[in-house]
């Protein structure tokens, strides 16, 4: 299969469902390269949470996406970054507000994080941390 144009391979990988896709992206050191280098197969690993598109919170909650961008913070985006804390690789937050301690909590639960990126977020002052920070060892640190 590694003889087989990385176009064709693009296509035949697309069609396969979120799941085998992390399962063939672990073959390989050229199939992780293929997926990892295509927008096409990056965007079924993404969530973009937006607190004005969020329909179905069990549904984006049963999936494990790896990728996650959080945009204006709310109770119902909080609690689904949360419910898949643990696939976390990347984590980008922008723009709103959120109390320490819930970040905290994502962090500690993200053992495989490794790009985190942070832009224009308010800290809610009132928590006092109950647990230390975790070490993180990103790749990435915006």
């Amino acid at each position: 299969m590694e003889t087989l144009p990385k176009e064709l391979l693009i296509d035949i990988f697309n069609y396969l469902p979120f799941r085998d896709l992390l399962q063939v992206s672990l073959v390989c050191v050229n199939f992780n390269e293929i997926i990892n280098d295509s927008s096409k197969l990056l965007r079924k690993f993404r969530l973009n949470l937006n607190s004005r598109t969020l329909s179905d919170k069990e549904w984006i909650g049963s999936r494990n996406y790896c990728r996650v961008l959080m945009r204006a913070t709310s109770s119902m985006s909080l609690n689904i970054v949360k419910s898949i804390s643990e696939n976390l690789i990347e984590l980008r937050i922008m723009y709103g507000k959120m109390h320490l301690r819930s970040l905290t909590r994502i962090l500690i639960k993200s053992s495989k994080l490794k790009e985190l990126s942070i832009v224009k977020l308010n800290f809610i002052s009132k928590d006092v941390l109950r647990e230390p920070l975790p070490v993180l060892k990103l790749n990435k640190l915006h």
